[in-house]
């Protein structure tokens, strides 16, 4: 069994316990019990998990990640969002070493956006009272630059975007690369419309589309382009390996593995080469990372810029918005292509990779986040991984995809265990087939941005729950609120916070939702939790089912 350290409280251990205690009697009642090992496994794993996630959290409290943030904030343009698939291996960090802190990010399947759908014109249009829609306003509030910048990334061998394909009947090669492609540039439209309708010119959020290679860590940019779109139609109308391969070697597209095999850069790469390592040295490596960054942007601009030039041939750096693009577009190539270079510790490029330490062409990848290890499955409006225990994130604001969003990421999670991409690190599961059908744990979090002392959360920490109302699910905004009252004085924040988190553990106990039964039979377990700005777990509001009344 894995002890706590001391990155967990006695409070919140007693209360993962608690939680676990509680299903477990349930358990007793079930005309099939589980087996003690899925106990035994489950606790072991939310206290490694916790464990885990405080740990990154202390990293970054700290004064000296403080200033870290600030100088690689100050190395981009402006202010930079990243839309991202949920994928564990599709990272904001991983795609551009944007560590905790640096600009901000949103994980859905596929990095679809329901939000934007079609109009009357039959052009798409984002939903203006979406959650997407409300993050950009709040976006805007939030930072000061006149400019944001929104990255849609349409990552290769996408299993969410093969899927959406297979849903419309389509079969295709390249993971339906292309159609995601098309549907981010569409989005890219919809969104600018959005803008200007909503402020007008005052402000800019200015769209930017890449594609992640989670096989090799580089990317892709400029695959929304006339001629490789173009390029496409005529040769198969998908983005193949082959066809990524032509238009890159054709100067049509950029890849950023191209970018790290040039010799001006090469050498700059070598002389600022350490070893990058996310999970044990994150603040080391976000630190060496940005400084090396600043120091070599100068000297890699010049490069990279003559070949944005070439593919946008509209940006001209005589314009102030034109050359403000062109500096964000070149800092997104050379950090994505200085994190590929620092993960790989491979000098040869050029090629498509296909999966982690396998050959493709004549090339050779030794990327270690290419092969999925996700154990879990978090809701959350993000968190900071790498971390040791990776998870599938599914966004936490997304309420009406919440419950199918889980199965999909449980029944991946299933995959790994089956496939022995993971193991059961407590020791109980040693068969991956058992281990398959073993509970899938899910984390529920809720962040409280608040600042708070710890004298504050260490009250919260301490609310006795035993008296939680059995029909915690089913009670109205005030009847829950008058309850909270009953436990001390707390923050309107905080009171919000855990109604939020109520709301989220209610739809997944709904009855019409597959996920409750899977709850109630303990096939998942879904933990809900309170976490403050920096990610640090505090304390668990028991808001289960055992049974419906």
């Amino acid at each position: 069994m894995q002890k706590a350290d001391e990155s967990l409280s006695p409070m919140l251990t007693k209360q993962i316990h608690g939680f676990i205690d509680d299903l477990e009697t349930y358990n007793t009642k079930l005309e099939r019990p589980h087996s003690k090992k899925n106990y035994l496994f489950i606790r072991d794993f939310y206290l490694r998990f916790f464990e885990d996630r405080n740990k990154r959290a202390t990293e970054v409290e700290s004064s000296e990640y403080a200033d870290i943030v600030r100088m690689a904030n100050s190395q981009f343009a402006a202010t930079t969002l990243w839309d991202l698939c949920m994928d564990g291996r599709v990272l904001a960090v991983l795609v551009c070493g944007a560590s905790a802190g640096v600009g901000s990010s949103i994980r859905v399947p596929g990095g679809i956006l329901r939000e934007f759908v079609r109009g009357k014109d039959g052009k798409y249009k984002l939903i203006p009272t979406s959650n997407f829609a409300r993050l950009l306003e709040r976006a805007l509030k939030r930072f000061e630059s006149k400019t944001l910048y929104e990255i849609f990334d349409s990552h290769i061998a996408c299993a969410a975007r093969k899927a959406e394909e297979l849903a419309h009947g389509r079969e295709t090669s390249d993971y339906g690369l292309l159609a995601d492609v098309l549907f981010k540039k569409n989005m890219s439209m919809a969104t600018s419309v959005f803008i200007n309708q909503k402020i007008g010119n005052t402000r800019r959020v200015v769209t930017i589309q890449t594609s992640f290679d989670p096989h090799s860590g580089y990317m892709f940019m400029g695959l929304e382009t006339k001629k490789a779109l173009a390029y496409a139609y005529e040769n198969g109308g998908e983005y193949t390996d082959v066809v990524l391969r032509r238009l890159a070697k054709d100067n049509c597209i950029i890849f950023s593995g191209d970018i790290a095999s040039h010799p001006i850069i090469r050498e700059l790469f070598r002389t600022y080469s350490f070893d990058l390592d996310w999970r044990s040295e994150y603040v080391k490596s976000a630190k060496e990372f940005w400084h090396n960054i600043a120091s070599m942007k100068d000297k890699a601009f010049p490069t990279i810029i003559k070949q944005l030039r070439g593919i946008y041939p509209n940006l001209q750096p005589d314009n102030k918005d034109s050359n403000e693009e062109l500096q964000e577009r070149a800092i997104l190539l050379l950090a994505n292509a200085y994190s590929g270079f620092l993960n790989n510790q491979q000098h040869t490029w050029n090629v498509v990779g296909k999966s982690a330490g396998k050959e493709q062409g004549d090339e050779f990848y030794n990327y270690p986040y290419g092969i999925h290890k996700e154990e879990g499955v978090k809701v959350s409006e993000g968190g900071y991984p790498p971390y040791d225990i990776s998870m599938f994130v599914v966004f936490s604001l997304d309420k009406k995809n919440l419950s199918a969003n889980i199965e999909l990421a449980s029944t991946l999670v299933r995959g790994n265990r089956r496939d022995k991409r993971v193991v059961d690190r407590s020791g109980n599961f040693t068969d991956p087939s058992e281990f398959a059908e073993g509970p899938v744990p899910v984390v529920i979090q809720e962040i409280i941005r608040e600042r708070l002392s710890q004298d504050e959360w260490d009250t919260l920490s301490q609310i006795d729950w035993d008296d939680m109302p059995s029909m915690w699910n089913t009670m109205s905004e005030s009847n829950f609120f008058d309850y909270l009252q009953t436990k001390g004085s707390m923050s309107v924040a905080v009171a919000n916070g855990i109604n939020r988190l109520r709301e989220r553990m209610a739809i997944l106990y709904d009855p019409d939702n597959p996920t409750s039964a899977h709850l109630i039979e303990q096939y998942k377990v879904a933990m809900p939790v309170v976490v403050g700005k920096n990610r640090r777990n505090y304390f668990i509001v028991p808001f289960v089912k055992l049974g419906f009344e």
